[in-house]
């Protein structure tokens, strides 16, 4: 895991970054530091930027975009929104938390082993489109990712229901 990818960047198996980010989240626990969100969102935002402009600059010299969104520049863009996230007021949706109850199982089911490679390859054919038109790109990309959260949310909902049918039984 540590030695197999030579990328600056990292990739999805990279354990140093995974370690990274333990270190930076246990300092910022362990010194109590709180960022404003103004700095916050600058961070967020000038992580955006840095992958956006590392992949067009990138994008000809035959690696493909996928191994941006892991490593060093997407940590620093993850490393923002979290402290975004924490910085807000928490409350109460009954309709969001009814969703967020099945986001896990909507990334379970995307991330299982035996259906990441199909679903992102032969079913979405992802490769064959990160070369086009960054806005078309970019745009499929959300409508793709809230698709897929409604339908594995779904997914999730009805397991949940025939769950309960079997447990009254």
């Amino acid at each position: 895991m540590f030695g197999k990818s030579l990328r600056p960047f990292g990739d999805m198996n990279s354990a140093a970054v995974l370690i990274t980010v333990y270190l930076i989240a246990g300092y910022m626990k362990k010194y109590d530091i709180k960022l404003s969100k103004f700095i916050s969102w600058c961070i967020f935002i000038g992580g955006l930027i840095l992958e956006l402009i590392s992949i067009m600059v990138l994008r000809n010299h035959g690696d493909k975009m996928i191994h941006f969104t892991y490593g060093i520049i997407p940590m620093v863009s993850a490393f923002g929104l979290f402290n975004i996230g924490i910085s807000m007021k928490s409350f109460y949706n009954k309709f969001i938390n009814y969703i967020a109850s099945s986001v896990l199982a909507a990334y379970l089911i995307t991330e299982d082993p035996f259906i990441r490679m199909w679903l992102w390859n032969d079913f979405l054919h992802v490769s064959k489109l990160q070369n086009y038109n960054y806005f078309f790109f970019l745009l499929y990309g959300i409508v793709i990712s809230i698709l897929l959260v409604i339908v594995c949310c779904l997914i999730d909902k009805i397991y949940e229901q025939i769950e309960k049918m079997i447990g009254a039984k």
